[in-house]
C-alpha cells in the first residue's frame, strides 16, 4: 500500500485530440488481498439475514461452518463477488435455516487456513 502524487495528466480521444490537466493530487495503492488474514464476518453476531464474509481474496477459496455440537452445516466452495464479499443466508447445505447458536467456520486456500467463531440469535 502506498501514495502517488500525479501533477499533470493528458488526455487523448480518438480523434488524438488532447487536453493536459495540470495540479497536483495523491491517489491511493492497496495491493490486492492474496490471503485469507484479513477476512472478517458482520453483523456478528446476527439476529436475521445472514452473515457477510468481507475482505476475501479473489480466487475460490472453501467454506466449512460447524455447529458448537461439531456437526457440519455447510462445506462449500465459495467465489467472492467483484467486492470482495460473500453471503451466508444461514442455512444449511440442505436449504433449512440454522438453529441459534455458536457456529465455527473454517476458511481455506490451496496455501491457509482461517478459523473463526459466529453467533446467531433469533
Amino acid at each position: 500500500q502506498g501514495k502517488i502524487t500525479i501533477e499533470q495528466v493528458e488526455l487523448r480521444d480518438s480523434l488524438n485530440n488532447s487536453i493536459q490537466i495540470y495540479g497536483s493530487s495523491q491517489v491511493n495503492i492497496s495491493k490486492p488481498i492474496q490471503n485469507l488474514d484479513s477476512v472478517y464476518c458482520y453483523p456478528n453476531p446476527t439476529k436475521t439475514g445472514g452473515i457477510t464474509f468481507a475482505n476475501l481474496p479473489d480466487k475460490k477459496i472453501k467454506i466449512k461452518i460447524f455447529d458448537i455440537a461439531g456437526e457440519k452445516v455447510l462445506d462449500k466452495e465459495i467465489t467472492p463477488t467483484d467486492d470482495r464479499k460473500w453471503q451466508w443466508n444461514l442455512t444449511n447445505e440442505k436449504g433449512a435455516k440454522v438453529a441459534s447458536g455458536i457456529y465455527i467456520y473454517l476458511l481455506s486456500d490451496e496455501s491457509l487456513t482461517k478459523k473463526g467463531k459466529l453467533a446467531i440469535s433469533k
